[in-house]
Order: C-alpha cells, then structure tokens, then sequence
C-alpha cells in the first residue's frame, strides 16, 4: 500500500525525482543523498522495493514511516539511510526481509516537505547480491529500460570489469 501511495505521490506532486547514490558496507545498503546536492532533505518515509518480474510478486523488503508527532530525519549531502535500521521517531511499515541475490530494486525516500527542485522524492534503482558474505550493490544506469535479473547479472559483470559501474 504504501508503494502505491509512493508512486502517486512521486506522480502527483513531484516533477521528478532526485537520484540517490546506492553502495554497501559490509553487508548493509546504504540509500545516499549524493555529496554534490545542495539541499537536506527530511525523511517521511522510505522504503527499500523489489521489481516484479515475470508474475513474480516478491514482498516489500522494508518500509519505514514517521511516527506521530516526532520531527523527521534529516539527511545532509553525502548522509545515509540504512536498509534495515529503523531511525529514532520511526516504525517499521514493513520489517526488513531478506533481499534476494541479482534481483532489481529500488530505494526510495520520500520527504514531507517539497526540495529545492520542486520534488519530494529521492530515489535510485539498484541490483543486490553477497559475495563472500559482504553485500555488494550496483546502482542501475538510468533510463528507460526494464531491468531484470539477467540485466543486474550484465551489470555486476560490468563492475566487476572495466566499465566502472560499482558499488
């Protein structure tokens, strides 16, 4: 419910949402405010979304929501989110669940208040997988495309090489 409620609000009310950088430590995600934005940026709510792949309805992997009468997080240029920890003044919408290996999804913040570019969303869709035990996250490349799980396969391919996408 609340990624319906997100999604319409990213779509009712936002030009369009701001990228977030996407990148482990150790075996935690981590959704970023990059370092060169020029705003901070408070946090209503976020979530942590698989993509639904071929009929495959995987469960939200996590959801916060700001609690009653509690001020909201706020995030500086290069501060960070944690999938999974559930910040001072928050409840969990939904408990973290396990994130699948190579399977798409999207971390999404969504602010209470409109950003200096007239947007309440920050947003970025990524691949996850463990590799010895550490997680390890691609940020997908934006554009059009679906991904899937063969495109997060080419993509931790891709990082792993010579193209520079990474975690």
């Amino acid at each position: 419910m609340i990624a319906s409620l997100v999604s319409a609000c990213a779509a009712a009310t936002s030009y369009a949402s701001r990228s977030l950088d996407i990148r482990s430590d150790g075996d935690e995600v981590l959704g970023c405010l990059p370092h060169d934005a020029d705003e901070i940026v408070e946090v209503a709510d976020a979530a942590v979304y698989p993509a639904r792949l071929g009929g495959r309805d995987l469960p939200p992997a996590w959801e916060i929501t700001l609690t009653a009468g509690n001020p909201p997080l706020r995030l500086n240029p290069g501060e960070c989110l944690t999938y999974g920890k559930l910040p001072d003044g928050y409840d969990n919408a939904s408990p973290p669940s396990e994130i699948q290996d190579e399977w798409p999804y999207e971390f999404v913040i969504r602010s209470p208040t409109w950003g200096r570019y007239r947007t309440r969303i920050h947003a970025s869709d990524f691949c996850f997988r463990r590799l010895d035990g550490e997680a390890e996250v691609v940020k997908v490349p934006a554009g059009p495309s679906l991904t899937t799980v063969e495109s997060c396969r080419e993509l931790f391919d891709a990082a792993n090489g010579s193209l520079g996408w990474g975690s």
